[in-house]
């Protein structure tokens, strides 16, 4: 319960404020003078189900984004794809059960995935996948005897 904002123990004002209204949490956040995450946390204990960021391409695909990550892409570049912030990806990733990669250049250093990955990528596309410079593949890939 809050006692500092006492309008948002009210699950009535905020079934309207919110779903009927669609206002969103920043905007009632504003109202009320409190933060966006007070908003959000009286929504969760009250059973209101949020909406999320807002995202002008439609639902994130989240099969797509686990695939996208499975495959080496960098979180950077699948939250620019899917137009959200990269805690959006990390939360998706969470709620999939997806273990999340500690160091995405170590895979530089495992010969047989390089191998694999320049079969069908470039070293600028490997290099995106892993958040490195296209150098850093080709010197991997020249010190495992690859071709570069």
């Amino acid at each position: 319960m809050s006692t500092k904002y006492p309008i948002l123990n009210n699950k009535e004002w905020l079934v309207e404020q919110y779903e009927t209204n669609e206002r969103s949490m920043k905007e009632i956040a504003q109202e009320i003078g409190c933060s966006n995450n007070t908003v959000r946390d009286a929504l969760l204990r009250h059973g209101i189900e949020t909406r999320g960021a807002p995202n002008r391409d439609g639902p994130i695909n989240r099969e797509l984004v686990v695939t996208m990550y499975e495959d080496g892409s960098k979180i950077k570049y699948i939250a620019e794809d899917a137009n959200c912030s990269v805690s959006t990806i990390y939360s998706i990733l969470d709620k999939n059960g997806v273990e999340r990669r500690t160091h995405e250049y170590d895979r530089l250093h495992d010969r047989e995935w390089l191998e694999e990955k320049l079969k069908e990528n470039s070293q600028v596309e490997i290099a995106r996948m892993i958040g490195c410079s296209q150098e850093a593949v080709s010197i991997a890939a020249k010190r495992h005897k690859l071709r570069a």
